[in-house]
């Protein structure tokens, strides 16, 4: 969400809507960018639970690899989609740090799912971060090949297409907006020196 709010910021915004360059392209830069970094960071989360904890992960590297990847980019996804809803990097982050909070809290990490209500387990169930974490202790510990988790895989991986089409779909909204408010702003100062 940073990322996005960063450059929602700064001046040289309005050279995303002037150049002939399609609206997916930015979008895509945005979120290979953001890729790039999460893959790093999950390259040496990997490494330092291979090299210290001695768990397994070479056994199951396909499948820890997709899951990582969906996983990734949904997260990433959503994080775009909080920079493209919030407009200042405050608000961002603790929208971010709060819906972060809820998936926490509807997930097996602080307490144990079977001990929620029914209505909250039912819920918990469609939570990407209980999903990503089945999908990781399958692939790591139960050592499940892809097609045993697909099911799962492919809700998570249509969480991530619908966050890209609403990230689509609000650009547009963005972009007309600032395009209407940026030449509002122009005719007032060319009236003003009239």
């Amino acid at each position: 969400s940073t990322l996005v709010i960063m450059e929602k910021n700064s001046r040289a915004y309005i050279r995303n809507f002037i150049t002939p360059t399609r609206d997916i392209t930015f979008i895509i830069a945005t979120f290979l960018t953001a890729m790039i970094i999460m893959v790093f960071q999950v390259v040496v989360v990997v490494l330092i639970a291979w090299l210290f904890f001695k768990i397994q992960i070479l056994a199951a590297l396909l499948t820890t690899s997709l899951v990582l990847l969906i996983a990734t980019s949904f997260f990433v996804l959503l994080g775009m989609l909080i920079g493209y809803v919030f407009t200042s990097e405050e608000t961002a982050t603790l929208a971010a740090v709060s819906i972060s909070a809820i998936f926490l809290l509807l997930s097996s990490v602080i307490l144990p799912i079977e001990g929620m209500s029914e209505n909250v387990q039912k819920a918990a169930k469609f939570n990407p971060f209980v999903i990503s974490e089945s999908l990781l202790k399958q692939s790591l510990l139960f050592k499940e090949d892809i097609m045993a988790q697909s099911q799962d895989l492919l809700f998570l991986g249509s969480y991530a297409l619908l966050i890209f089409g609403i990230i689509l779909i609000g650009h547009q909204v963005l972009k007309k907006n600032f395009i209407k408010r940026y030449s509002l702003r122009l005719k007032k100062i060319t009236s003003s020196k009239d």
